[in-house]
C-alpha cells in the first residue's frame, strides 16, 4: 500500500536531492547553533507533524520559542540536561520513537550523528541564535534510473504532447514523425559547477500548455518556467532595396539578387553581408529573374534583352534572344535547362546557339540564345519545374487547368503526362519536392493544395492559424454559453411550478386559519351561554333556598359544562395560533419562491448579455479566421509544410497532408515575398522594406521566463499544479509544504508578475488546479482531502466540496462547466454539481489511489488512471466502466487526451508513456520517453 504522501510526493524522498546538511554534522563547527544546525534538522524530520496547524501532542517545533514552550506532556527540552529532556527520550526510544516508523510523510529517524548533535545543543543550554538558517542548496544530479512521469499535457492545436520525465520536460511533435525535443535550461548547474542538461533541478511536477499552444509552463522546486515556441524571425540582412520588386535566392540560399530602380541589379552575399550593385544593368524594366547556379544570375527586361551576371567576378554578358518573344515574365529551371513564360502566355525553352545550356554562354563568347517554342493548347499563366517523380515542366493554362510535360520530350513533344482541372485560374504554381502535392495561387491570392496522385483538391489554404484558433475557441465558448442560458431558461418553469404550489399551499393554510377563527368564535358563544346559565342558577339558588339540594347539583353540572367550554376555547385559541404561524411560514415560502424566480431571471438576463457579447466577438473574429490573399508560396524541403506569404506581415505554415494551419511566423515589419523553403529546416524571405529574414521551420521551443529560484521564490515549495486560464492571461500556480499549508497564486502570463495571491487556501499541499471552461472560476484540490472553488475576478471563496477521505489528487471540469469530478487517494472519483456543491455520485472499484482524471472532450465520459497502473474509461452519468486500457505497468500519475478526443496518453513511475485509441482501446504506442 502506498503511503499517504509517497506516490504524489515521492519527490520529497532524499534521492534527488538538494544536499543541505548542518555544518556541525559535516565537522565544520565545534558548537551546534539552533538556526544553523538544529532548525534544519527539525524541519527535515519533525515539523511535518509538529507545526502551528498540526501540533501532534500539542508540540510545535517550528521555532525556538515554540520548542521551549513544550507540549501536552510538559517541557520537551530541559536546558543543560539532555538526559531529562523528553524530546531526546522520544528520539532514541526504540519502542515508541519519534518520528514513528510508520509515519505517512516520509520522515526518517535521526541518525546517530544527528542525535548526538541535538544532545550537545541541549547540554550546551539549548540557546537560540540570531544566525539565519542556511539557504544554499547543493543540488546533485538525479540518478538515471529515477525518471518518473508526473505530468503530461496535449496542446490545444493538436501538434504537441508535453511530457515531464524526471527533471526534464520534453515536447513530442504529433505531426512531424513523432520527433522529440527536450527543453534544456542552459543556466542549470549542479553543486560541482557542471552543467545540468535538464529543465529543472528537481523533478518536473506539473505542466500546462497555454490555450494558443505557443507557451508551455513547467513546475519544479519553487520554480515555474515558461517555454515559448519560436516563430519569430532572425534578420540576416537589412538595408536592401525597398518596394515590391523582383528578388531571388540562389540555390544554396547564400546569395540573394534583387532589382533596384526597375532596371538595376543588386547581388548580396548573405554570409558576409557584402553587396554589389549594378546601377544600370538593363536599359529597360527588368521583368524576370532567376539563378542558373550559385554563381550565375539570368535576368530579362521588357525589351527582350537577356543578361547573364557572374556573382563571383561581377562580370556581365548580354545575350541576344532569337527569335525575340514578348516580354518574359517567368523562368523555370530543370537541371541546366531553362524554360521561360512570356507576357502573352507562350512558353519557350532557352538554349545557347549551339544547343547547350545558357551556362555555356558564361564561359564562351557565344551570345546568341534561341527561344524554342513549346506548343500548348491554351495560353499559359504560370510555369514550374519539378524533379519528382520525374523531370517535368508544369504549366498552368488559361482554361483553368494544369498540365505536366516530360522535360526529356520538350520542346517538340508536348503530350501531357497529367492534367488537373482547377476551379480558378492560377498565376503561381509550385510542386512539392516529393512530387506529391501542387500549390496554386490565383490572381486574387487564393491558395489551394491539390493531390497530384488523384488530381483532387485537398483544401483551400484560407485559414489563419491564430485567427482560426481564436475564432473556433470563442465559437465554442458561445455554444457553451448558449447551453447555460438554455439550462437557466429550462429551470424557470420548475420555479414557476414551485411558486404556484407555494401559493396553493398558502391558500389552504388560510382556509384552515379561517376555520380555526370560526371555531374559536363558536366556543366563545358556548362559554357565554354557560356563564349566563350559572348566573341564572345562582339567582335561583338565592331565591329558593328550599331547593338547595336540586339547584346545587344543577350548578355543579353547569360549572362542569363551563369548564369544558373554557377548555374548548383554549384549544381553539391554540389551533388558531398554530394556523397563524403556518400562514406566516407559507407566506414566507411564497416570497422566497418569487425571489428565486427574480434571481433566476436576473441571472438569465446577465448570461444572455454575456452570450450576446460572445456572439458579437465571434462575428468580429470570423474575418480574422481567414488568411489574407497570398503573394507567394513554396514548400519546405521535406514537403511536409506548405508556406504562404500574405499581403500582411505574416508568413503562414500549413500541413501539406491535411492543409490545416500549422503556425504563423512573425517578425516581418513589411510584406514578405520571394520565399525559399528548400534549405533544410530554414525558411528565408525578402520583405518589402528590404530585409532578408530567416525562420527555423522546426519551430523550436526555448526558455522564455523563469519565475523564482530554489533560494529566492514567491512559491513556498514544489510547484505541484499549473493551469492556464482559457483566455491565456493568467497562470494558476499551486504549491505548499506537505502537512503545513497549500497556496494558490495567479500569475500574469505575459509579465510573470503575481496578479493575485489567494494565499494559504488549503491546510496541506495543493495537488491539482483547473480553471472552469469559461474562466470565471478556479477549482483547487489538496492533500487536506478538500476541493475548493474560487471566484477568479476577486479571489473570493465560493464553496467547498467535502467527501473524500484522503488526498484530492486530480480534478476535471465537464465542458459545460456545470459538473466537476475529483479523483482521490481514497480510491474513488466523485462527481459534483458545481452550482450547489451537491455530490451527484461516487465512482469506485479502482483498487488503488486514483491519481488523475480527465473528461473526453464534451462527452460525459472520463478517463482515470490509478497508482496500480490501471487506466479506465467511465461514464460519469451512471458510473459504469466502459473500457479498461490494458498494457501499462507500475503506478500511473498523469493522463492527457488529444485535442481531437481520439487518443489518450498516460505516464507514471516507470518513465514510460502509453497511448491508446479511446474508442477501440487499441494500444497505439508504448515507448520510453527520451532521457
Amino acid at each position: 500500500m502506498i503511503g499517504s504522501h509517497q506516490f504524489k510526493f515521492s519527490i520529497f524522498l532524499p534521492l534527488m536531492l538538494a544536499v543541505l546538511l548542518p555544518q556541525s554534522v559535516r565537522g565544520e563547527e565545534a558548537f551546534p547553533d539552533y538556526a544553523r544546525d538544529i532548525a534544519p534538522l527539525l524541519a527535515k524530520n519533525c515539523i511535518a507533524c509538529h507545526n502551528a496547524k498540526k501540533s501532534e501532542g500539542g508540540l510545535n517545533l517550528e521555532s525556538h520559542t515554540a520548542l521551549a514552550a513544550g507540549g501536552d506532556s510538559g517541557a520537551a527540552i530541559v536546558p543543560h540536561k539532555s538526559s531529562e529532556s523528553t524530546l531526546l527520550e522520544r528520539v532514541i526510544d526504540s519502542d515508541d520513537p519519534m518520528p514513528p516508523t510508520d509515519n505517512a510523510v516520509g520522515a526518517k529517524a535521526l541518525t546517530p550523528a544527528e542525535v548526538e548533535l541535538l544532545k550537545r545543543w541541549v547540554d550546551a543550554g539549548a540557546l537560540t541564535s540570531n544566525a539565519p538558517p542556511p539557504t544554499v542548496m547543493n543540488w546533485q544530479a538525479i540518478p538515471e534510473q529515477l525518471i518518473p512521469i508526473y505530468a503530461l499535457d496535449a496542446s490545444r492545436d493538436g501538434h504537441y504532447l508535453a511530457i515531464g520525465k524526471g527533471n526534464t520536460a520534453q515536447i513530442v511533435s504529433l505531426t512531424e514523425a513523432q520527433s522529440t525535443e527536450p527543453l534544456i535550461d542552459p543556466n542549470l548547474k549542479i553543486a560541482d559547477g557542471a552543467p545540468l542538461l535538464a529543465s529543472h533541478l528537481d523533478f518536473v511536477q506539473s505542466m500546462a500548455f497555454s490555450p494558443d499552444s505557443q507557451l508551455l509552463a513547467t513546475g519544479g522546486y519553487r520554480t515555474v518556467k515558461l517555454w515559448r515556441r519560436r516563430t519569430t524571425s532572425q534578420q540576416l540582412l537589412s538595408g536592401g532595396s525597398p518596394g515590391n520588386v523582383l528578388s531571388k535566392f540562389a540555390p544554396s540560399g547564400e546569395r540573394w539578387a534583387t532589382v533596384t530602380n526597375e532596371s538595376g541589379l543588386e547581388l548580396v552575399d548573405l554570409t558576409t553581408g557584402q553587396a554589389h550593385r549594378f546601377l544600370k544593368s538593363h536599359s529597360a524594366t527588368i521583368s524576370a529573374l532567376t539563378w542558373l547556379s550559385d554563381q550565375h544570375l539570368l535576368s530579362a527586361d521588357t525589351t527582350g534583352q537577356l543578361l547573364l551576371t557572374s556573382a563571383d567576378d561581377h562580370q556581365t554578358t548580354y545575350l541576344k534572344l532569337v527569335p525575340a518573344p514578348a516580354t518574359l515574365v517567368q523562368f523555370a529551371l530543370s537541371g541546366e535547362r531553362v524554360f521561360a513564360l512570356d507576357v502573352v502566355g507562350k512558353v519557350f525553352e532557352l538554349q545557347s546557339e549551339s544547343g547547350e545550356s545558357l551556362l555555356h554562354a558564361a564561359t564562351t563568347t557565344e551570345k546568341i540564345v534561341t527561344a524554342q517554342f513549346v506548343p500548348l493548347s491554351e495560353a499559359a499563366t504560370a510555369i514550374h519545374t519539378a524533379s519528382q517523380p520525374q523531370a517535368c515542366l508544369w504549366v498552368a493554362l488559361k482554361n483553368q487547368s494544369v498540365v505536366s510535360l516530360a522535360v526529356e520530350d520538350l520542346p517538340k513533344q508536348t503530350q501531357s503526362l497529367r492534367e488537373l482541372k482547377l476551379d480558378a485560374p492560377a498565376s503561381r504554381i509550385e510542386v512539392s519536392p516529393d512530387g506529391q502535392t501542387l500549390l496554386t495561387i490565383s490572381p486574387t491570392g487564393e491558395a489551394k493544395l491539390w493531390k497530384l496522385g488523384s488530381g483532387e483538391m485537398l483544401a483551400a489554404l484560407d485559414q489563419d492559424f491564430s485567427g482560426s484558433n481564436l475564432f473556433h475557441t470563442r465559437q465554442h465558448d458561445a455554444h457553451r454559453q448558449s447551453g447555460l442560458v438554455e439550462l437557466l431558461v429550462a429551470q424557470q418553469p420548475e420555479l414557476q411550478k414551485a411558486s404556484a404550489a407555494e401559493q396553493e399551499a398558502l391558500k389552504k393554510v388560510q382556509e384552515l386559519r379561517d376555520q380555526a377563527t370560526a371555531a374559536l368564535a363558536t366556543t366563545d358563544t358556548e362559554l357565554t351561554t354557560a356563564q349566563s346559565a350559572i348566573t341564572d342558577s345562582e339567582q335561583a339558588l338565592a331565591a329558593a333556598q328550599q331547593r338547595v339540594t336540586e339547584l346545587t347539583a344543577e350548578v355543579e353540572a353547569k360549572r362542569k359544562a363551563a369548564q369544558e367550554a373554557e377548555a374548548k376555547r383554549e384549544a381553539a385559541r391554540t389551533e388558531l395560533a398554530g394556523r397563524e404561524q403556518t400562514l406566516v411560514t407559507a407566506a414566507d415560502g411564497v416570497r422566497r419562491a418569487a425571489q428565486r424566480i427574480v434571481a433566476l431571471e436576473n441571472q438569465t438576463a446577465q448570461e444572455r448579455q454575456r452570450l450576446a457579447s460572445l456572439e458579437s466577438e465571434v462575428k468580429a473574429l470570423e474575418a480574422s479566421a481567414h488568411a489574407p490573399p497570398a503573394l507567394d508560396g513554396t514548400f519546405s524541403a521535406d514537403s511536409q509544410l506548405a508556406i504562404l506569404a500574405g499581403n500582411d506581415h505574416i508568413v503562414r505554415l500549413y500541413q501539406t497532408a491535411n492543409a490545416l494551419p500549422r503556425a504563423n511566423l512573425a517578425g516581418a515589419s513589411a510584406q514578405p515575398w520571394s520565399l525559399m523553403g528548400t534549405m533544410g529546416n530554414e525558411l528565408r524571405a525578402v520583405t518589402a522594406d528590404g530585409r532578408v529574414l530567416s525562420w527555423n521551420l522546426q519551430l523550436p521551443w526555448a526558455l522564455d521566463q523563469t519565475l523564482g529560484t530554489p533560494e529566492d521564490s514567491p512559491f513556498s515549495d514544489r510547484i505541484t499544479a499549473l493551469d492556464f486560464s482559457p483566455d491565456g492571461r493568467l497562470l494558476a500556480v499551486g504549491s505548499g509544504p506537505p502537512s503545513r499549508f497549500g497556496e494558490v497564486q495567479l500569475i500574469d502570463a505575459a509579465s510573470g508578475a503575481i496578479a493575485m495571491n489567494l494565499g494559504e487556501v488549503h491546510s496541506d499541499t495543493v495537488l491539482c488546479l483547473s480553471f472552469s471552461p469559461d474562466g470565471r472560476q478556479l477549482a483547487s484540490g489538496g492533500a487536506d482531502k478538500l476541493c475548493r472553488l474560487w471566484q477568479v475576478d476577486d479571489g473570493s471563496a465560493l464553496r467547498t466540496f467535502e467527501g473524500h477521505t484522503h488526498h484530492v489528487l486530480g480534478l476535471a471540469w465537464h465542458d459545460n462547466g456545470q459538473r466537476l469530478v475529483t479523483a482521490g487517494a481514497d480510491q474513488t472519483v466523485k462527481v459534483w454539481k458545481v452550482e450547489s456543491g451537491e455530490q451527484q455520485r461516487t465512482l469506485s472499484g479502482f483498487g488503488h489511489e486514483v491519481t488523475a482524471v480527465e473528461f473526453v472532450t464534451e462527452t460525459a465520459q472520463l478517463i482515470s488512471v490509478a497508482a496500480n497502473g490501471t487506466a479506465k474509461l467511465m461514464n460519469c452519468d451512471d458510473g459504469k466502466t466502459i473500457r479498461d486500457y490494458a498494457g501499462a505497468s507500475d503506478a500511473l500519475y498523469a493522463v492527457s487526451i488529444s485535442a481531437d478526443g481520439k487518443l489518450v496518453t498516460v505516464g507514471g513511475q516507470a518513465g514510460q508513456v502509453w497511448t491508446w485509441n479511446i474508442e477501440t482501446g487499441e494500444l497505439q504506442k508504448s515507448s520510453q520517453a527520451e532521457q
